[in-house]
């Protein structure tokens, strides 16, 4: 009787993890299968905070889309110690929006104090001579968002046309400048 009641609760127990799974769409098997899946690309955690000498580069020379009229940070140094490899990152000011402009518009509003519409290429060219290749000093952290569309959103008509595809795009939230001027 004893070993009944044992082959009836291993029994029991065994229907009970082998309930089915809810059935997915293809929508959802394929997210599934090719998630995206975020990846620090220092050798941090996310959100760890770390000092680094970075110099300010034009994103435009790149030869990629992301980067036109956008500036970036390419990192020379972590914790005092030398990157051998190219790590570039886009970077958010948002505790320092007057030190670190990000685009030509905030570099503009940096160095004159004052907003404007359009900024030719001569303009550009000559605001990028106190900027460009500076390098400084920050105490900074790795953090990342989700850009773009999912696949299988379009069917809700709620896209703008030409956007498509889902990307983690990785930046650094510069928390202060150490720079010695």
């Amino acid at each position: 009787m004893k070993y009944l009641k044992i082959l009836f609760l291993f029994l029991l127990i065994g229907n009970l993890s082998c309930s089915p799974r809810p059935k997915l769409t293809s929508d959802q098997k394929a997210a599934h299968r090719w998630s995206i899946k975020p990846k620090a690309t220092l050798d941090f955690a996310y959100g760890t905070v770390i000092e680094m000498k970075v110099k300010i580069i034009d994103g435009y020379h790149l030869g990629v889309s992301k980067g036109y009229g956008r500036y970036m940070m390419k990192v020379l140094e972590i914790n005092g110690k030398s990157v051998d490899e190219s790590l570039i990152f886009e970077f958010d000011n948002s505790y320092h929006p007057n030190k670190f402009p990000r685009d030509n518009f905030e570099l503009y509003k940096h160095l004159y104090d004052e907003e404007i519409g359009m900024i030719t290429n001569e303009m550009r060219l000559e605001m990028e001579k106190y900027y460009i290749d500076r390098i400084y000093n920050i105490v900074a952290f790795e953090s990342g968002k989700f850009v773009g569309i999912p696949d299988g959103f379009g069917k809700y008509d709620v896209v703008p046309s030409g956007i498509k595809g889902l990307v983690f795009r990785n930046h650094l939230v510069i928390l202060t400048d150490l720079t010695k001027e």
